[in-house]
């Protein structure tokens, strides 16, 4: 039983997948512009000749339950845009498994009013001992995405526009 359950998951994924498989760079794109994102891959090249390599990677505007920000990254031995395409694949796949990548927008608002209504700062977050500056920044994409996602009245509207960064 438990067999025909795990084969069953499975046969979902695969059926998800054919989704982003072939375009996964455009699918990504549909899913950082419903939330409000940018899509901004960072790469970076190592090596020269034959151990030349790429390697790609993308913070996603997604966090975990513990709170932790999720990336995906690829590392190949091809072109710049074989990387980006294979980080933007496994980023889909990222974003799948989490089972956000295909849900609505109403989906979206509704998590976003839901992480604004509850207390993002536990103390197990605790700054004083964070030397990596992650606890903030953190804090920082959590208040961004909150912000983006309000409806802005007027009061609200430029405090807003005062914490975003454009």
């Amino acid at each position: 039983m438990a067999y025909a359950h795990a084969q069953q998951d499975s046969d979902d994924f695969q059926d998800r997948e054919e989704k982003y498989r072939d375009d996964p760079l455009k699918v990504l794109k549909r899913f950082f512009d419903s939330e409000g994102f940018d899509m901004e891959f960072v790469y970076e090249e190592s090596g020269a000749g034959h151990t030349h390599k790429w390697m790609c990677s993308i913070e996603l505007p997604v966090d975990t339950a513990a709170g932790q920000s999720l990336s995906a990254s690829a590392t190949t031995s091809g072109s710049k845009k074989d990387a980006q395409t294979l980080c933007a694949l496994n980023a889909c796949r990222t974003l799948d498994m989490h089972g956000v990548l295909f849900r609505s927008a109403n989906e979206a608002r509704k998590k976003a009013k839901n992480l604004a209504d509850n207390d993002f700062y536990d103390s197990d977050e605790d700054t004083y001992l964070d030397r990596t500056g992650q606890i903030e920044k953190n804090r920082e994409n959590r208040r961004l995405r909150a912000l983006v996602s309000c409806s802005c009245s007027f009061c609200c509207y430029i405090f807003c526009k005062a914490l975003t960064p454009f």
